[in-house]
């Protein structure tokens, strides 16, 4: 999700974050690198594989500068560390003297073990169905544990203040015409009239720390599931952690993976089936908030080769699968027994 203090750009906050500043950062903690290193996939953060003298190698993690305050990463830190005491599959940072969170020339950065888990192409449908039993059962168990605290500083899922922000972000980028900007005002207000009158039948849910970013990427697998990257961690709805697993072209697809996933849930815990109505208003959020999130790195060379956000062509996608958002929510929501 956006950060809630998000400004219209941001500047390339990692150009000093260099190979040597990172060997320096490890060793003002006392560790002994050896000299070796291999960036790894990420967009928001500066990760890295660092090798260690007479060790096995870290994952070394720079947050981006201004996007966290050290409050923020560390009730992060704390979720992590109580899920794996529960002896949950989560990859917790590294602690040292206690502490997990450190800081070298005004950059924080964490430490996490290197896991040789892989990521996991499956073969038919039918093998994915039995991993996504796997998956609800073990964010039951997240679920569960996480319950037991309350975020103060992480933010809180409010869809009505994402979807202003990431509106507003949207509406102010230069290269729309006028023809999609008329569209796209055109369609924010049929889109919020859309979740307004359906959420106006949904009853309310107890938020509690979620892991806000749960999709394949960010799952390793030994074959057994092992979640990653809890960057995007609110205090959100259990749906939240759920949805982008179940997802499918086919209605009846999704349909049969969401009882998959329920199915497992409900092994370990009570699935809140009244959160079945918010999936395609967090479909809607996430192309929202994902488009607003190029926007604002539209200053950094990393994030060029993901979208030309300059481009008609670019927008005129978004308009179309802002459409196909809009036809989605005139529909039922999806039902299923408990």
């Amino acid at each position: 999700m956006l950060r809630p203090d998000a400004s219209l750009a941001y500047a390339d906050d990692f150009a000093q974050v260099s190979p040597h500043l990172i060997l320096q950062a490890v060793e003002s903690i006392g560790l002994e690198p050896d000299g070796s290193s291999l960036p790894l996939n990420s967009y928001e953060n500066r990760v890295v594989r660092l090798g260690m003298l007479e060790a096995d190698p870290v994952i070394v993690k720079f947050y981006r500068p201004h996007s966290w305050q050290a409050a923020h990463i560390l009730e992060e830190h704390q979720l992590c560390l109580q899920l794996a005491q529960a002896n949950l599959p989560v990859n917790a940072p590294l602690t040292f003297d206690q502490q997990s969170l450190f800081n070298y020339q005004g950059f924080y950065f964490a430490l996490y073990p290197y896991q040789v888990h892989r990521s996991r192409v499956w073969e038919d449908d039918n093998e994915y169905l039995d991993a996504l039993y796997q998956l609800g059962h073990l964010f039951a168990r997240i679920h569960t544990q996480s319950r037991k605290i309350t975020y103060q500083h992480r933010p809180h899922f409010d869809w009505c203040r994402q979807w202003q922000q990431a509106w507003h972000i949207i509406l102010a980028t230069p290269w729309l015409t006028k023809i999609q900007t008329s569209q796209l005002t055109a369609l924010e207000t049929s889109l919020r009239s859309l979740i307004e009158s359906r959420l106006a039948h949904v009853k309310s849910s107890r938020l509690q720390p979620i892991q806000g970013d749960a999709h394949l990427g960010n799952l390793l697998w030994t074959p057994s599931p092992y979640l990653i990257d809890f960057d995007d961690s609110i205090q959100g709805l259990p749906v939240q952690d759920l949805w982008m697993l179940a997802q499918a072209e086919d209605p009846k697809e999704e349909a049969l993976r969401w009882s998959e996933l329920i199915d497992g849930y409900q092994e370990e815990a009570t699935f809140p089936f009244h959160e079945l109505a918010w999936i395609e208003i967090l479909r809607t959020l996430r192309i929202l908030e994902h488009t607003a999130w190029l926007v604002l790195h539209r200053n950094e060379a990393a994030f060029a080769t993901l979208a030309n956000i300059q481009t008609a062509d670019f927008w005129s996608q978004i308009l179309l699968h802002l459409h196909r958002q809009e036809n989605a929510l005139k529909q039922a929501p999806l039902t299923l027994n408990a």
